[in-house]
Order: structure tokens, then sequence, then C-alpha cells
């Protein structure tokens, strides 16, 4: 990567961001992170030898003044817009949408009026009605049917990402994650089962969990697609992608997998009784246009595993 580009990363100190600012660091970028959480960052592999090379700036994207004040007058070569809020159940709802579509807005006027070369947006399968979808894989042209606010909210930043492409002529990428697993992640299924397999406490599976078919990608592949994205010319307007791990298994097939990977003794409890409606992201499109290319979950769960032992 050239040593003179320089990248925004919002939500630097999130999961997905971490991982992606240790890779823009190793390659050699310069990269200036947004983030309203104090955080050390010890993931970005920033270190002694590298002053200079990560920027970090606290800031709230909600606040659009200083959006435009603080990161306007910059040539920036990308713009990874990672920030946003996953909602529990008791997050309110204005706090959904103002962390996740008034921060995007805000990030899209400072695209708009600097000339951002192009915008890497983050956006979720949330968009798609992912527990019952009309079939799958689930390709791009699916129905958007959000089965809740922060479906909602993505797809309305995504919206607001078409608007601001269409006036402004920015490259806008929007890229629809499904559930991410891997080191530093420490919600989710994946890494309780594996906390629970290495620990040898037993795995439970809930009733209403147990036997539906998930897609799932490692943070490495992730990164892999947010990169792969960067490189897309400047001037290819708006384009959508589905980025998920190219296999679908039940979640009771994930936890025996990491059972067999950990030789654990922990045994599995599970109500499961048949195989639910599964949910896979077609990843045709970035396959062939991006050269996306995950590794099969074995593999990946291999290294996860490896990474929570060394860990400790």
């Amino acid at each position: 990567m050239d040593q003179d580009e320089r990248h925004l990363v919002t939500g630097g100190s999130g999961f997905l961001g971490r991982h992606l600012l240790r890779r823009l660091l190793r390659q050699g970028s310069r990269v200036t992170t947004v983030s309203r959480r104090q955080s050390d960052f010890r993931l970005s592999g920033q270190s002694e030898d590298e002053p200079g090379r990560l920027e970090v700036l606290r800031g709230d994207l909600r606040d659009r003044r200083w959006v435009l004040d603080k990161l306007g007058g910059f040539r920036w070569t990308t713009v990874f817009h990672l920030a946003g809020l996953i909602p529990d159940p008791e997050t309110p709802s204005h706090e959904i949408v103002e962390k996740n579509v008034t921060a995007t807005q805000n990030v899209l006027d400072l695209c708009g009026r600097e000339g951002v070369e192009r915008l890497i947006f983050s956006s979720s399968k949330s968009v798609y009605a992912y527990r019952n979808p009309r079939y799958s894989p689930v390709d791009e042209e699916h129905e958007v049917a959000p089965q809740g606010l922060y479906g909602a909210a993505k797809y309305a930043s995504e919206i607001l990402a078409k608007g601001y492409s269409d006036r402004y002529g920015l490259s806008v990428i929007i890229l629809r994650l499904t559930g991410i697993y891997g080191m530093g992640r420490e919600q989710g299924a994946i890494a309780g089962f594996v906390r629970a397999a290495l620990r040898g406490e037993t795995i439970r599976l809930e009733p209403e969990a147990a036997g539906r078919q998930f897609d799932m990608v490692h943070v490495d592949d992730a990164v892999d697609a947010l990169l792969l994205a960067s490189k897309v010319k400047k001037g290819r307007g708006f384009r959508i992608y589905n980025i998920g791990g190219n296999e679908c298994h039940p979640l009771e097939w994930f936890a025996r997998l990491i059972l067999e990977k950990t030789g654990s003794a922990s045994r599995l409890e599970s109500d499961f009784q048949e195989e639910g409606v599964p949910f896979e992201m077609n990843i045709t499109r970035a396959q062939r246009e991006l050269g996306f290319s995950p590794r099969g979950v074995r593999q990946r769960m291999g290294q996860f595993i490896r990474e929570m032992k060394a860990s400790g």
C-alpha cells in the first residue's frame, strides 16, 4: 500500500475497527481514527518505531460541526465508516438512530465537501429479513426488509449514501456484513462456545437458536473485504456487496466443531430437533468484482481457538 495514502477510520476502537487499523499500519499507511471511547488501541499494531502513523481523535460523529471542522481540510484517500451502535434491548430508540443515521449523514457531508476518493460503509445482514429470507443464499437483489430498528437504521444510511453518491459523484461501497467472529470479540455465541470448551464447561444451545442456520465470517476475512474495497477505482459510483463466510451451518454444527478442535470434554446440551431456515450470504458479486475469497470455517475456527488459548 502506498505510504502517501491517508485513510480515515471511524469506530477505530471497535472490534472490526481495531483489526482494520492493525492491517493498515502494517501495510504502511497513515491513518486517522475517530472514537468517542478511551482506548489504548492494543490491537492496532502500532509500535514505538511507527511514530506519527496513527492519529487518534476523540470526538462525536453526531456533532456535524466537529466532523467538518476537525476532519475537513485533509485529502483522505479512503474513509472507512465503521462507527455505529449495535443496540441491546434496553437501548433507547433515538440513540440507535442518532449513532447510526445521524453520524453517517455527517460523515457523508464531510466526504461530499472534501471530495473524498471513496467511502466504504460497513452495513449489515440486518437490512434483510435474515430470520426468514425468501431464498438462500441471499444475493444483493433480495428484497430489503429490516426486522428491527438497527437494520432500518443501516438501510437508511445506505439510502443516504446513494443520494450523496449521486449528488457529489462519490465512490461509495456498501459492505453488508454477516455475523463476525474472531479474537477480540467477547460477545456472541461463537466466542461463548470457545470459552466454555476451553474451560470444560457445558455448552448449552437455547431452543430458539439451536436449529437456526448461520453464515459467519472471520474478522480477518472481513478486513480483507474492506481492503479490497479500498482498491476500487475512483469514479465507480455506488456499489453494494454481501460479505459472508461462504458457508451456512446450524448453530449446533459450530458448537460440535469447536468441541472437536479444542478436544474438550465439555458436554453439549441442545433441544435441537430439525434444521431451521438457512440464511447465507451470496458473495458471488464480491468474489467476481473485488476478488474476495474467505477461508474455510474449519481453518478460521482453528485459528480463533489457538488465539484464545494463547490469550489465557
